[in-house]
């Protein structure tokens, strides 16, 4: 049985070949091959199991190809899918005059900063302000008292207040 080295430099030019021919790109094929000898030598110690050397490395060879190909038919699918979403979205900001640029960016802003609200705080901010409750219908809704309804109104809306603040250079 031949050792590691002996299959590499036995392999190595036929392989090469083997993988340029179904990879494009030369130093892709190259760093596959590369790729196939490490996954070889990991198993060194069990070399002398593998009964049709030549079989086993085209194979190796073979599939690492294949994935790789896989992989980049996958790229370039995703890659055609943002390309349409960013094209979508840079029309989408050019076509906003900047009040309204500015409106959607803080509009976004404020949402961020509702959702890292505690999660007591941030019920009671929007039972008072996306469904109107006054603070006594939120305190018997929620069995609180009035006070803490008060209380955790002013800190959510302090937290508000100074992410736009901060937006707004203050």
């Amino acid at each position: 049985m031949k050792d590691f080295s002996e299959i590499y430099v036995e392999y190595y030019p036929k392989l090469l070949r083997f993988a340029g021919d179904m990879i494009p790109c030369r130093e892709d094929a190259e760093n596959l091959l590369h790729d196939a000898f490490l996954d070889l030598w990991k198993i060194n110690d069990r070399l002398h199991t593998i009964c049709n050397i030549n079989a086993y490395m085209f194979r190796l060879v073979r599939n690492r190809c294949l994935d790789y190909l896989k992989h980049k038919v996958y790229e370039k699918a995703y890659e055609g899918e943002a390309i349409v979403e960013y094209r979508a979205r840079i029309e989408s900001v050019e076509s906003m005059g900047d009040e309204e640029f500015m409106a959607n960016e803080l509009g976004q802003l404020i949402r961020n900063a509702v959702e890292n609200l505690p999660p007591r705080c941030r019920e009671i901010f929007l039972l008072s302000r996306v469904e109107g409750l006054r603070h006594s219908e939120i305190a018997q809704r929620l069995e609180l008292s009035e006070n803490t309804v008060s209380v955790q109104l002013g800190i959510a809306l302090k937290r508000l207040r100074a992410v736009t603040d901060r937006y707004m250079g203050k």
